[in-house]
């Protein structure tokens, strides 16, 4: 038996796949990128030390991707990042690549990430700031810390 959803919201959501992936053009400006990659069920491993220095240390790698600001949430991650002037790879790539080391060096049975991940073009220094506002703020909507600025799973990698 189908049962017909008359809610177009409903209907939209259900037939959602992941997003499309614009190609990024590292000579054009507003190329930065606000990503978020969420854990594999959710599952709350990456308030961690190990694994924010893994994700650090993979993230400082400036032959692919920059990655400005960060925070890891428990069960996700929210990044800004734009192409390096050497890129050697492209997006989705770059993104498996770090989520695939990852997952050998922090060697852990809970440890796994979503398919896929949301990525929104920033159009302009006021949405960017937007974004790192929000993501700095996501620990105090989530009741973790009081203040931002108590949150430690977070930073700046490289100013972008």
């Amino acid at each position: 038996m189908t049962i017909k959803n008359t809610n177009p919201a409903i209907a939209l959501a259900v037939e959602r796949k992941y997003p499309h992936h614009a190609p990024v053009n590292p000579l054009k400006e507003n190329n930065l990128i606000f990503l978020t990659v969420c854990t594999k069920g959710r599952v709350p491993w990456l308030a961690d030390d190990v694994a924010h220095q893994v994700l650090r240390e993979l993230w400082s790698d400036r032959s692919h991707w920059v990655v400005g600001p960060y925070i890891l949430m428990p069960d996700h991650i929210h990044l800004i990042v734009g192409p390096s002037s050497s890129q050697t790879s492209s997006f989705e790539n770059w993104v498996s690549w770090w989520k695939r080391m990852s997952v050998r060096r922090c060697q852990h049975s809970a440890i796994g990430w979503q398919k896929g991940f949301w990525d929104t073009r920033l159009r302009n220094g006021r949405h960017m700031a937007e974004k790192v506002d929000y993501m700095r703020q996501n620990p105090v909507r989530s009741g973790l810390v009081d203040e931002s600025s108590e949150w430690r799973f977070q930073g700046i990698i490289n100013t972008i």
